[in-house]
């Protein structure tokens, strides 16, 4: 139900914001918008301080995000956007049951993008905000060496958080671009505090 919230809530601050568009409560302008996706993957930190003795790659990760001009600036838009880290796992066996973690993330923002002239050939951009995101988990448990399912409990969890993002834009048509880009988010869970790392290829329409 979370997940259907969290996927609610993002389109829902999509239609609000195209409307703010359509009725001019942003500056109308030729490009005053974008759609934008990005792939790449996400280092939890707490593998790294809680969970050092599983080898665990960084999870894939998924990115959306609408954006639109403030004012009649190109430097400053406003953003909103929705990111989907997908699973990792822990595995434990012992001679009487095999214990398996399952984790994964996402969130919902919005924030700023100030970036430099964003219509030429190459461009660099900073993007920060703050917004919401859920941690879930899954535990299960099985007779050791079988498929034979004991115990299995889900949880999540919720917690503000903060990002801030650099990358850089490549022009690959008059509207498109392609570009790269290193995010940090930072948040807490159960007072300690946490930050994930994500690295993406990002690909950005503009809208006429």
């Amino acid at each position: 139900m979370r997940s259907l919230y969290f996927l609610t809530s993002f389109v829902l601050l999509l239609s609000i914001s195209t409307q703010s568009h359509s009725y001019g409560y942003v500056a109308s302008s030729k490009k005053s918008g974008y759609l934008e996706i990005g792939f790449g993957a996400t280092q939890f930190e707490f593998t790294d301080k809680y969970l050092a003795d599983y080898e665990i790659a960084p999870s894939p990760s998924i990115k959306l995000v609408y954006g639109g001009r403030i004012g009649r600036s190109q430097f400053t838009w406003f953003e909103f956007n929705y990111t989907y880290n997908g699973a990792f796992k822990t595995e434990d066996s012992t001679t009487v049951n095999d214990e398996v973690n399952t984790f994964r993330s996402q969130s919902i923002a919005m924030g700023l993008k100030l970036t430099t002239a964003p219509f030429k050939k190459a461009s660099a951009y900073a993007r920060l905000g703050a917004g919401r995101i859920m941690l879930e988990e899954r535990e299960e448990s099985f007779t050791s060496n079988t498929s034979n399912l004991i115990s299995n409990e889900y949880n999540t969890t919720l917690s503000n958080h903060a990002y801030l993002g650099l990358g850089a834009n490549f022009s690959i048509s008059r509207n498109a671009r392609l570009g790269i880009e290193a995010q940090q988010m930072q948040y807490k869970i159960q007072e300690i505090s946490l930050a994930d790392t994500t690295v993406m290829l990002t690909f950005t329409r503009y809208l006429k």
